[in-house]
C-alpha cells in the first residue's frame, strides 16, 4: 500500500472543493461541527472515531466521495487527513437498519496523506488479503495449493462474514492499540483458520434456537387472538377486522382467499359460512397466512375496533404500546434464516438500537 504526505498550503482541505477556504475557516473557528480522526480507510467508506458526543472514541462511518480521489502514475489514491470536521445524519434503510452516519466530511489536517485504492477481483487474492487484515495464519502457497489448504481446514466463503467489526478487530487497530507489547507478525499471536469453522458451526446452532424461540412468539401472539375469538363478542370483532383490514390492503384480501381455497371441499367447512359475506374467513385461518411483520398491523386493527367500544383489554394494550418489538423481530428473524453471518446482523442491530 503506497503512503505520502504532502504539505498543504493552497486551497481548501475539504472534500467538498466548491466551498471557499473563507467559509472554510469561519465555520472552523466557530466550532459548529463535531471533530474526528480518521481511524480506517476502505475502498467505498471510512471509519471516523470521534469524542464529539456521549460516547467516547465512537466510530461512525462515511462514504468516500469522488471528490476525494486522485490519480497518480495511473493509480487511484484516497487523499485525506487524520483529522476531520463533519455532519451527523441519521441514515435509513442501510443495511435494513437506521443507522448514523457521518457526512459532509471536510479534512482539516495540515498533512495530506493517500492511500491506494485497489479493487482487486482475484477471489483467491481476496481471501489472503481478509485473512491477513485480520491477522489469521495461512501458509504461502499457489493458489490451487491454497484452495486445498482452505478446503482441508474446512474454510467456505461465507465465514469471509466473521471477519468484520463487532466479531474481530482488524490487524492496524490492534498495532495503534497495543502494538508495542504485542508482535502481530508472531505466528503464535496470529488466529487459526479453525476458528472460523468452530464460529460458523456455532451460528448455525444459534440460529436454530433463534428461529425456534421467534416461532414461539409469534405463535403465543396468534394464540391470543384466537382466545379473543372464542369470547363473546369476538366473531363480531373478528370479522369487523378482517373486513375492515381487506378494504385497507389489497394483499390482505389476497390471503383471505388463500385462506378460503384452503378450506374448500372439506367437510371441516360446514363450521362457517361462507357464503353470506364474500371476504368471510375464520380469523384462525386468516392468521395462519400471515407473515411475522404482518401482526402489527393486526394488533392495529383490534386495537381499533375494541378503541371504538371503549373496552380494550390490557393485553391488547401492552401489545400496541410494544408494537416496535415486532419490527426487531422481524429483523432478527430475516438475519438468521437468510443473512450469512447472523451474528453480525445481530451486533448491527444491538448497537443500533442502544447507539454505539
Amino acid at each position: 500500500m503506497y503512503s505520502a504526505v504532502e504539505n498543504d498550503t493552497q486551497g481548501v482541505p475539504v472534500c467538498n472543493r466548491w466551498r471557499l477556504k473563507a467559509e472554510y475557516h469561519v465555520e472552523r473557528s466557530g466550532n459548529s461541527m463535531p471533530r474526528g480522526r480518521i481511524l480506517e480507510l476502505k475502498n467505498n467508506y471510512g471509519i471516523i472515531d470521534t469524542d464529539a458526543y456521549k460516547v467516547e472514541h465512537e466510530w461512525i462511518p462515511f462514504r468516500i466521495e469522488k471528490s476525494m480521489l486522485e490519480e497518480k502514475e495511473g493509480k487511484q489514491y484516497i487523499k485525506y487527513t487524520d483529522e476531520v470536521e463533519f455532519s451527523l445524519s441519521q441514515s435509513q434503510g442501510v443495511r435494513d437498519r437506521d443507522i448514523k452516519e457521518a457526512t459532509d466530511i471536510r479534512f482539516i489536517g495540515d498533512e495530506w496523506k493517500y492511500q491506494e485504492r485497489i479493487i482487486e477481483n482475484n477471489a483467491i487474492q481476496n481471501i489472503r488479503k481478509r485473512l491477513s487484515e485480520y491477522n489469521f495464519y495461512y501458509p504461502v502457497l499457489d493458489d490451487k495449493e491454497f484452495v486445498d489448504w482452505l478446503e482441508g481446514n474446512n474454510f467456505q466463503p461465507r465465514m469471509l462474514e466473521y471477519l468484520s467489526p463487532g466479531i474481530f478487530t482488524c490487524k492496524e487497530i490492534i498495532k495503534m492499540q497495543a502494538g508495542k507489547h504485542i508482535d502481530l507478525d508472531c505466528i503464535d499471536a496470529k488466529f487459526k483458520i479453525g476458528l472460523l469453522f468452530v464460529i460458523d458451526r456455532i451460528d448455525i446452532e444459534f440460529r436454530k434456537n433463534i428461529l425456534l424461540w421467534i416461532t414461539g412468539i409469534e405463535n403465543a401472539y396468534k394464540t391470543y387472538f384466537n382466545r379473543i375469538r372464542i369470547a363473546d363478542d369476538g366473531h363480531d370483532v373478528g370479522a369487523e377486522v378482517i373486513s375492515e383490514w381487506g378494504a385497507k390492503k389489497p394483499k390482505i384480501e389476497k390471503l383471505i382467499k388463500r385462506a378460503r381455497d384452503k378450506r374448500s371441499y372439506r367437510g371441516s367447512s360446514d363450521e362457517f359460512d361462507y357464503l353470506t359475506d364474500g371476504n368471510a374467513v375464520p380469523l384462525l385461518d386468516l392468521m395462519e397466512q400471515l407473515e411475522l411483520n404482518e401482526l402489527s398491523e393486526l394488533i392495529t386493527f383490534f386495537y381499533d375496533v375494541y378503541s371504538r367500544k371503549d373496552s380494550i383489554p390490557d393485553i391488547l394494550h401492552k401489545m400496541k404500546e410494544c408494537i416496535g418489538f415486532i419490527s426487531d423481530l422481524c429483523a432478527i428473524r430475516n438475519a438468521a434464516a437468510h443473512g450469512r453471518s447472523f451474528y453480525l446482523h445481530l451486533w448491527i442491530l444491538i448497537i443500533t438500537e442502544i447507539g454505539i
